[in-house]
């Protein structure tokens, strides 16, 4: 028996060799196959790693069994759960989910003033004569006022002095030299601002001369290969074997070809970046500096750092300048981290009154201001409303049903890519459940109705729609989108997550929904939702709908300002000592509102 078995992957015709038992998720990501999704993290929950085996025996487990039928087609089956016991030939579907993706990169700021931390100065230094009893870096320092010097400019200062005739543009991050060039190249001094959000990431390359954004990419976050929420991926680090290193190095290969994929319309060398601004949820910035997250997800939920952190672009592998600095915006508390920062910093204009910012997502992050004091948590609603752990749950991307209305006697969809529909995201989903509630498909518990409970006015196209598969209910949408009870009830676990962390604190002031002047909504999910739609299942406050405002991308247009601007790096850091951190899983009264708000 051979010690390893060849795997051939479809149509990447990727080939590796396993040891018996290795699952073939493992050994996609061992060959550096991102395309299986597996939202779950590879625990066999969701469902949806869906591959054909083509030749090969493959051993499975009970949970694969729970999910699908192995004895009738031993061909389809879960890339997390099936492993390998001999030579094998698997195909992974072709269409990539991440094709037509909605990735939000626009959102709201307040700047105004140009003042980066990154400067850069021409300078003439008089040659050195004998009787001055000269030193090249404190001659420097009589032209330029910096306080530390990156080693490699030291090694480099003597030559480039006397190379550049003693004419040199310095680049200073705050009060360290950073870099030295030849001549005068004060006209290139650029800076990367980047939102690595638990989904997606977006990085905008920044000219700081000006201010002006030379260029934009985005993509689904790599690291959604090891789970779709934060928690399997910690979980990922630290169970498997190189788990933090394996997720890290993820993390930082993509940056890098986003970074790649900035520069080269433009012919720009990566050395002519001198600061990388990053916004991230706590978690996620523990996964970029290859720090092990593991105590986050237990009690007591304790992160290694607040921060913010500042370090060299060379000391992770981030191939710009190797001396640029990297900008981590500080976290405020376990799961409120510097995205929540940000989001904040872009709100700066507006700290009057009485307002609440919700981010909608896997992790709900809320922050409550009420007459110049600021209290924050964090909810874990889980990916649901991202449309993981729902059957026929996707991305906002082609194919994906993001808008449902009731007209009359019948549901009108919307489609994005006006093609045929093959799932339902966020914004869908929550229609879903409003449509339903409207037409009386379910009641306020959640449950679906049977016909004869049914309003004797629910008209047949409608009755048509509701479906019995397996002694099952299930409401349909389209040919291939239907929602069960068990999405239902996802989707109340989420939405009361939300709802339950609202009202925690605005009891902490004594406050109702009534005093809220404003509700800001940052983040994807939060831009494409109805607020009609989010109030009808409960999911936001029932208040006047000019009083929510979208704001769009804020954590990476705060990741922006910071960039742009040094003195939001200071309000950044006065904010995490500001805002009140409060943990609210464990509070009784969370839990008895939690309860109470998965009624619709």
């Amino acid at each position: 028996m051979p010690d390893k078995y060849k795997v051939l992957f479809l149509p990447q015709n990727k080939t590796g060799f396993f040891e018996k038992g290795t699952s073939l998720w493992q050994a996609a990501l061992e060959l550096g196959i991102h395309s299986i999704q597996a939202d779950c993290g590879g625990l066999g929950k969701c469902g949806k790693c869906l591959v054909t085996v083509k030749k090969g025996e493959l051993s499975g487990t009970e949970q694969e069994r729970n999910i699908l039928d192995t004895e009738k087609n031993n061909k389809i089956r879960l890339a997390c759960q099936a492993q390998i016991m001999s030579d094998v030939v698997v195909e992974i579907p072709l269409e990539d989910e991440t094709s037509g993706q909605v990735i939000l990169a626009d959102g709201e700021t307040s700047f105004t003033d140009l003042d980066p931390a990154v400067v850069k100065t021409f300078v003439t230094l008089e040659k050195p004569q004998l009787e001055m009893n000269p030193f090249d870096l404190e001659e420097l320092k009589d032209k330029v006022r910096f306080s530390s010097v990156a080693l490699q400019v030291l090694q480099n200062l003597p030559e480039t002095l006397r190379q550049a005739d003693y004419k040199i543009t310095t680049t200073c991050y705050a009060d360290k030299l950073i870099d030295i060039e030849p001549g005068d190249s004060c006209d290139t001094r650029y800076g990367i601002a980047v939102d690595i959000g638990t989904t997606t990431i977006v990085a905008k390359l920044v000219d700081l001369n000006s201010g002006d954004i030379v260029s934009v990419a985005s993509q689904l976050n790599a690291q959604r290969q090891f789970g779709e929420d934060v928690v399997s991926r910690i979980s990922y680090a630290s169970e498997q074997k190189n788990g933090i290193h394996k997720i890290q190095k993820t993390i930082i290969d993509q940056l890098n070809r986003l970074i790649d994929q900035l520069l080269q319309p433009h012919s720009l060398k990566p050395d002519r970046i001198y600061e990388l601004t990053i916004a991230g949820n706590s978690t996620m910035e523990h996964l970029l500096l290859g720090i092990l997250p593991k105590y986050m997800a237990e009690y007591p939920y304790v992160p290694v750092f607040r921060g913010p952190i500042e370090l060299a672009a060379a000391e992770i592998g981030i191939k710009i300048n190797p001396n640029a600095m990297i900008y981590l915006l500080p976290n405020i508390g376990r799961f409120v981290g510097g995205d929540t920062v940000a989001v904040l910093l872009t709100l700066a204009k507006r700290y009057q009154g009485t307002w609440l910012m919700i981010d909608i997502g896997t992790n709900g992050e809320l922050v409550l201001f009420h007459k110049g004091e600021m209290i924050a948590c964090s909810t874990a609603a889980g990916p649901a409303l991202e449309g993981a752990h729902i059957s026929c749950g996707m991305r906002a991307t082609t194919g994906a049903i993001d808008h449902i209305d009731l007209n009359g006697d019948d549901l009108i969809l919307h489609v994005i890519g006006e093609s045929k529909a093959r799932g339902i995201c966020g914004s869908g989903i929550i229609d879903a459940i409003a449509t339903s509630l409207k037409a009386g498909f379910i009641d306020q518990t959640g449950r679906i109705l049977d016909s004869n409970e049914w309003r004797e006015d629910i008209a047949e196209p409608l009755r048509e729609r509701i479906l019995t598969y397996d002694n099952s209910k299930q409401i349909q949408f389209s040919d291939d989108c239907t929602m069960n009870q068990k999405d239902i009830r996802e989707v109340q676990l989420a939405k009361s997550a939300i709802a339950s962390g609202i009202q925690i604190l605005l009891k902490q002031y004594q406050l109702s929904t009534d005093d809220l002047d404003a509700i800001y909504l940052a983040g994807a999910f939060g831009q494409y939702i109805r607020p009609e739609m989010a109030q009808k299942i409960g999911l936001l406050p029932d208040i006047d709908l000019q009083k929510i405002h979208f704001i769009g991308n804020a954590a990476y247009a705060g990741a922006e300002l910071a960039l742009c601007n040094r003195s939001f790096k200071q309000l950044a850091q006065e904010l995490v000592e500001k805002v009140k951190y409060i943990e609210i899983s464990t509070d009784m009264e969370f839990q008895t509102l939690f309860a109470e708000n998965m009624l619709f």
